[in-house]
């Protein structure tokens, strides 16, 4: 019986996104969610439209992460941007409302000049939407 392929986690495809954009001189993908949950929510990825990498980054954002709980793809990228590990649940954290914005010189991603930015904004796991996580992949200056 064949096995399931395993899935890759967020930081794995935050690493490689960042080693291709690294390559190519930068690039950038926003995660979005609008509307009503279970009404008339929708999950959505901007990306320049010649960027592979980015196409690829954003099709594993929309494939793999959860709508409900953006906090835990803002989560799960932090960390592997610090190199730490998050232990115990991913699921709904309790955040009402979180906006941020953060600046790596050097993440800890094993890519030599590269530095990485994430804005987000996320509001309740329920009622209206208009939430985002950005992630722009620069060299360094």
């Amino acid at each position: 019986m064949a096995r399931e392929p395993r899935q890759q986690t967020v930081c794995e495809a935050l690493k490689t996104f960042a080693a291709a954009e690294h390559k190519s001189g930068g690039g950038k993908v926003e995660l979005k969610r609008q509307g009503t949950w279970l009404v008339d929510h929708v999950k959505a990825c901007v990306r320049d439209n010649d960027d592979s990498a980015a196409k690829s980054f954003c099709t594993y954002l929309i494939e793999q992460t959860s709508t409900e709980f953006l906090e835990s793809t803002i989560n799960q990228a932090m960390a592997c941007l610090q190199g730490q590990k998050i232990k115990g649940y991913l699921g709904n954290t309790g955040i009402s409302e979180w906006d941020g914005k953060i600046h790596f010189y050097s993440p800890q991603l094993d890519i030599e000049d590269i530095e990485i930015e994430m804005q987000w904004h996320m509001t309740a796991g329920f009622g209206a939407w208009d939430d985002f996580l950005r992630i722009t992949v620069s060299r360094s200056r």
